[in-house]
Parts: C-alpha cells; structure tokens; sequence
C-alpha cells in the first residue's frame, strides 16, 4: 500500500480572496473561481468571510491484494491481504466522513503472473477484477456510488527482471539475456526452469507478487479557509473644540484697618506691606503672568517670557 500526495491546496487556500484583501472594501471582495463562498458575518470592525477552496491537486491512494497461484478467489488471509484491507477499510471509512475530499477516478487493474498458459492468465487476471470489485461493494458501502474503471493484464517476464537484479543471483546475467531475448513467453519459461538458483527466486519470491489486484483511488482535498477584511470607516471624524487659556485675574492687596500705631512701629507695618506686596502677581499686557523677584528704590526687576512690548 502507498499514498501518495503530489502538492496542497493551502497556497490556493491562501489566495483565495486576493482582490478583497487588496482593496481592504467589502463591497469589491470576489472570491476566486475556485471557491464557493459558504458565510459572511461582521466581528467589531473586520467583515469575516468564510470560503470552500476547491481542490486542484490530485492524491491517489494505492492498494493490492494477492490471489493463490491459478485462483481468483479473495483470501483476507492470504500473503499481506490482511494488513491491506484494513487500511483500505479505514482509509474509506475516513473518506466518507471527510466532506472535504472528492473522488476523481477509481481504477482496479487484476494481473496474473506470466508463468503457465497465456490464455488461462488473462482469464485468472479478469475474474480477480471481478471478485475484487464485488468485494469492495460489499465491504465499503461507500464505494457503490463510484464510477469503477477496470481493466486486466498478464505480467511479462521482462516485469520480474528489476526483482532478479536486486537478488544478486549467481546466474542473474544468463537469466537475463533469456528475458531479453526475442523468444515468446512460453520458450523463455522453459529456458529460466533450466537456472535453479533464478527459478526457484522467481517461484518464492517474485511470480507471486504478480498475482494481485491493484486499486487506486484518486481524489482532491478541498480547505475552508476565513478572509478578515476590515471594514473602512466612512463617518467623519468630530472636530476637536479649540483650547481656550484665561488667567486669573489677581485680586489687589486687602488693605489694613486703620489703627494708632506708634512712630516705631510705622516702618515695621511699611515692611510688612512691601513683602505682601512682593507675593502679589504682577500681571502686564496680553494678560502674561509674571512674580516680582526682586524689589528696589530705583525700579522693578521682574522675569518674563520674550515679548514685543515696548517699555
């Protein structure tokens, strides 16, 4: 048994969708000719869209089941018979319940192996078709839908001769100028009888090979993939207040009651109302705050931010 897959359908997976990306607008998004669009929703501020990519790349999946010398009938004991049909089973089995795969072709081929006569060969290799394809029917009720395309054929002798070649037979060169050679089947039968070492590897291990039955089923792998978009915001946004800075305006100075003081306590009470005043804002043109930092008999010395003004 051999499965085999030839590529993936994730990079289509990946495009599918390309121009909705591309534009970022939900209105122009178009799937591509490949996919299926399955649902449309919205999540906050993304459309989701969710596709069904179609499958393009082809897999097959291989399997054989070996007949008795000169019979056509199924064995699940015989040879590796068993272990095939199991995994034939489970890989049906999983197929049916996997949505996303797609049967493209189902072919069974039966062979017979080129020892013996040539017509009984091609008989034993059509009725091994047969009896394959009834079983299969009747094991994998999946199957009985499928379109089944059979066809038959006797193996040569010039089909065992990379089989020889692995062997290192003593006498794989005499054999294989026999294979070779422009005899008919039945003559070079009788020529590789005479090599005891070649016949008696043909008769164990490479003639019963070539009495099987081969299925191959070939099917695609669809993926459902989700395209996030976001959708553009269209109202427009408010127009921020302009930011207005007032500053107060500073209260003047209390004025103390008056009372009899004495003549030594004036120039205390004079102190006194120069620092209160020395912590009062001073406040000059375009309302621009400033704080007295120093106070002399000969003027003002204030600090202040550069200004037009002129003193």
């Amino acid at each position: 048994m051999k499965t085999t897959i030839y590529t993936s359908a994730l990079i289509l997976a990946l495009c599918c969708g390309s121009g909705a990306v591309a534009q970022n607008n939900p209105s122009k998004a178009k799937s591509c000719p490949d996919s299926v669009l399955l649902s449309k929703r919205t999540e906050g501020n993304y459309e989701i869209r969710q596709y069904l990519v179609k499958g393009q790349n082809a897999m097959d999946a291989d399997y054989t089941v070996y007949f008795p010398i000169g019979s056509s009938k199924m064995v699940e004991t015989f040879s590796d018979n068993a272990a095939e049909i199991k995994a034939l089973k489970a890989f049906v089995m999983k197929f049916k319940s996997d949505t996303l795969k797609c049967v493209k072709s189902v072919k069974i081929k039966g062979w017979a192996s080129p020892d013996g006569s040539q017509s009984l060969n091609q008989k034993l290799a059509q009725a091994r078709v047969a009896t394959f394809v009834a079983y299969l029917k009747s094991q994998c009720p999946a199957m009985k839908n499928c379109a089944i395309e059979t066809s038959s054929a006797v193996a040569t002798w010039k089909d065992c001769l990379p089989m020889l070649e692995s062997a290192s037979l003593a006498n794989y060169k005499a054999a294989a100028e026999i294979i070779n050679g422009d005899h008919i089947e039945a003559v070079k039968e009788a020529h590789l009888a005479k090599l005891p070492d070649v016949w008696a590897y043909l008769k164990s291990k490479v003639l019963p090979t070539l009495r099987c039955t081969q299925i191959e089923i070939e099917y695609t792998q669809s993926t459902i993939v989700e395209q996030r978009t976001m959708i553009k915001n269209t109202t427009p946004a408010p127009t921020a207040a302009p930011v207005v800075t007032s500053f107060p305006t500073p209260a003047p100075a209390a004025t103390p009651a008056p009372q009899q003081q004495s003549k030594s306590a004036a120039p205390a009470a004079q102190t006194q109302t120069q620092t209160a005043s020395q912590n009062q804002p001073v406040v000059i043109e375009k309302n621009i705050e400033y704080l007295i930092i120093e106070d002399k008999r000969k003027g003002v010395i204030i600090e202040m931010d550069s200004t037009d003004v002129d003193w």
